[in-house]
């Protein structure tokens, strides 16, 4: 059973430190394993990803909701490229 409560205070709390500017002010590698962490934190705890990282996260942070990986080509519903074909998500055409 995922602990729904704690991915979405992740969630609420990573959006707090995003409208104070702080991942703004950090350099790709302190954010890449300040997320990573958080991930590994959240999983420990039977968090769910996709609770903590929602799409505007996925976009902001370049890290995938669904395998939690610092990808560049974030998409549509915050997934990238590859995890959009496993799960059958399409890009829509523009």
């Amino acid at each position: 059973m995922s602990n729904h409560s704690g991915s979405y205070m992740i969630n609420e709390l990573l959006h707090e430190i995003n409208s104070t500017g702080l991942f703004s002010h950090l350099l790709d590698e302190a954010r890449v394993k300040f997320i990573g962490k958080v991930i590994q934190i959240g999983r420990s705890y039977d968090c769910n990803l996709a609770e903590i990282i929602d799409e505007e996260l996925a976009c902001l942070l370049s890290v995938c909701r669904y395998c939690g990986k610092t990808k560049p080509e974030i998409g549509k519903g915050g997934y990238c490229v590859a995890c959009r074909t496993e799960i059958g998500e399409e890009e829509e055409e523009g």
